[in-house]
């Protein structure tokens, strides 16, 4: 059995922006990991804050589009159960890259 996940890392953006760009509620204290619908973080030096999502869709293009006007968006976003995972990156709002894997399809050394 796998797991379904994503996360996005924004840059240019502080910590509750960010909840509220995202639609999310801030979580109670004393909520576990396991029982959060996400997990929010940021790097020590505060360039990039970073939330984790027990969900494939939460990472797509269309969200990470309007989180990058501020400045740079990365998007992961990992299924397992059918062996697919993507990475989108933007910046000011326009798609820089994407990587695309469907090892289901593709094989594990597709790339």
């Amino acid at each position: 059995m796998g797991f379904a996940a994503s996360w996005i890392a924004v840059r240019g953006l502080v910590r509750e922006d960010l909840i509220l760009r995202c639609g999310l509620q801030p979580a109670a204290e004393g909520v576990t990991m396991e029982e959060a619908r996400y997990a929010i973080g940021r790097r020590k030096d505060d360039c990039w804050v970073i939330v984790a999502f027990r969900d494939y869709e939460f990472a797509e293009p269309q969200r990470l589009q309007p989180l990058s006007e501020a400045g740079e968006a990365v998007g992961v976003q990992v299924e397992e159960h059918v062996m697919v995972s993507a990475i989108y990156a933007y910046d000011h709002g326009r798609p820089v890259w994407c990587v695309f894997h469907n090892g289901g399809d593709e094989g594990a050394d597709h790339l």
